[in-house]
């Protein structure tokens, strides 16, 4: 069937293939055939199929951190001629494509602004459910990253009814790491702990590396902004390994960062002794000033007060000798 029948066949077929293969991990397989099935869409006159593989695409090549690549998917997702309505499959997975390129990068403004119209689409609309296309997830974490709790919780709950429903392990995972964002973002320990735990079982019964990595990872940040340092390191620890071989640089990057925070060197190699004399909060803290993060978006991201953040930061300028990003940005950039 991949090599021959009709196009629509051919590249339906490939599809699945690499959305298999990116469940898997296969993220090399799963893009090059990927690609391939909508460029066989496109050649064949049948541009209504390449939405789907634009948009899983887009969702890899961000993941990878290349976001030139990611970004042209998504825009190849979105270009689908007469069609005008935003709940519209095509518009669909063109918005989870440029949700997906906004969430890795960090701006979670944009990932609401691309996902929200998705609300409009009725309860049975194929958008809605499990297995078709994961959404409302990214659309509930990047609510929390923008402190807009009950909004989140009014996103969650009806992805994680319709995950239970179809026992979809894949969702499940997704969904209860959300929900572990959200009970941390609220300060119920208990919940968020037995939130994370369930995603991370879900993730790795059912096979899935990247879903589990993210779960085991978001388990990890949280246990060490609670100051549980040592199991910190362990989930964080077994999250960076399955990134790395992923090749999910942004995310292996964010795993880096909440190590360094923990006290050790990612990859295992020891206690971390940072050249530049910051504490390892205070050099998570300017890293990520450096990248423009404000202040306060800073405080969310380490579950710190912004006053705190500013305490570190203020000690990370003394001691750098500087007195502003720009200069962080010019240390960081010289030490990479």
């Amino acid at each position: 069937m991949l090599r021959q029948g009709p196009v629509p066949l051919r590249a339906f077929a490939l599809c699945l293939v690499g959305e298999a293969e990116l469940r898997l991990g296969r993220w090399d397989e799963a893009v090059t055939h990927l690609e391939c099935a909508a460029s066989i869409a496109a050649d064949g006159h049948q541009i209504w199929l390449t939405s789907f593989p634009h948009s899983a695409a887009a969702f890899v090549l961000a993941a990878r951190g290349e976001y030139d690549r990611a970004a042209a998917h998504a825009d190849s997702a979105a270009a689908v001629p007469d069609r005008t309505d935003p709940t519209d499959a095509a518009h669909c997975y063109a918005a989870r494509a440029r949700a997906a390129v906004a969430t890795v990068r960090g701006r979670p403004a944009e990932v609401v602004a691309a996902l929200r119209p998705l609300l409009a689409c009725d309860r049975d609309h194929s958008v809605n459910q499990p297995g078709v296309l994961a959404w409302r997830d990214l659309l509930a974490d990047a609510l929390v990253t923008e402190g807009r709790l009950e909004e989140a919780e009014a996103v969650l709950e009806p992805y994680e009814n319709a995950a239970f429903e179809r026992r979809r392990s894949s969702d499940l995972a997704a969904a209860g790491r959300v929900r572990g964002n959200l009970h941390a973002a609220r300060h119920e320990a208990k919940a968020a702990e037995e939130a994370y735990e369930t995603a991370v079982e879900h993730a790795g019964r059912a096979g899935l590396p990247f879903h589990r990595a993210r779960a085991e990872s978001d388990f990890g940040a949280w246990l060490r902004r609670a100051g549980r340092r040592a199991a910190a390191r362990e989930h964080l620890a077994v999250a960076r390994a399955v990134l790395v071989e992923l090749g999910a640089v942004p995310f292996v990057k964010a795993c880096d960062r909440e190590l360094v925070a923990c006290g050790v060197r990612p990859g295992g190699e020891g206690e971390v002794r940072t050249p530049d004399g910051l504490t390892p909060q205070e050099h998570a803290v300017a890293q990520l000033a450096a990248t423009g993060l404000t202040n306060r978006r800073i405080a969310r991201e380490l579950i710190l007060s912004v006053k705190t953040v500013e305490y570190h930061l203020s000690h990370a300028y003394a001691k750098l000798g500087i007195s502003s990003r720009v200069g962080l940005v010019a240390h960081f950039r010289a030490g990479s």
